[in-house]
């Protein structure tokens, strides 16, 4: 309880601070010649691989409204979360996480800080030891022409726009996977006292 609330104090003192450091205004990207104006539709697809169920769990929300939330941009999220051991870890992010995400009283004023303190409480919150599923988790939101993007685990976000003719088009990957074959992560894996075999 005592870890919890200095978690709690620090997180509000970072808000605060990110808050002054702004004027209270979200962070935006230096101005374009021309303001974006966008129009957001989704769709969205979800294969069940060789797999004999489907773990996974995904979340559209194009216009996001909320007591808590007041903005004059149109607010959108999009999650995907790649269930393994089970779908109820996953199926309880695609619940939990957008809601914690867009109202956390950091959002967008210091989106590394919303995501790290997001899926931290949300990792306490979902998972149990009765349970032995996971999930990955990859979050993003769109706040009129600003996108933040947040990952945990090895799915990956891919930006796609048309460049030229009707047929080109560019991609860019907004995300870092988190597997084991990546030195960061096998560090990490091996500070917490667990072991990579064959790249698992």
């Amino acid at each position: 309880v005592h870890e919890k609330k200095e978690q709690d104090a620090l997180v509000a003192a970072k808000v605060a601070r990110a808050r002054e450091l702004c004027g209270g205004k979200p962070l935006v990207p230096r101005a374009v010649s021309e303001p974006l104006h966008l129009s957001v539709e989704s769709g969205s697809e979800s294969c069940i691989g060789k797999r004999k169920t489907n773990e996974d769990s995904l979340v559209a929300v194009d216009d996001y409204r909320s007591a808590a939330v007041s903005s004059a941009a149109q607010l959108s999220f999009y999650g995907i979360y790649d269930g393994h051991g089970g779908s109820l870890v996953a199926s309880k992010c695609a619940e939990r996480v957008h809601p914690m995400l867009l109202e956390h009283p950091a959002f967008p004023y210091d989106a590394e800080l919303v995501f790290t303190d997001v899926f931290a409480r949300a990792d306490a919150a979902v998972t149990s030891a009765a349970d032995k599923s996971g999930s990955t988790a990859l979050c993003c939101a769109l706040l009129g022409s600003t996108l933040y993007v947040g990952n945990i685990g090895d799915s990956e976000c891919v930006l796609g726009w048309r460049a030229g003719g009707r047929d080109s088009y560019h991609a860019a990957l907004l995300s870092h996977k988190h597997n084991p074959s990546d030195p960061d992560e096998k560090r990490r894996i091996a500070e917490l006292g667990g072991t990579v075999v064959f790249g698992r």
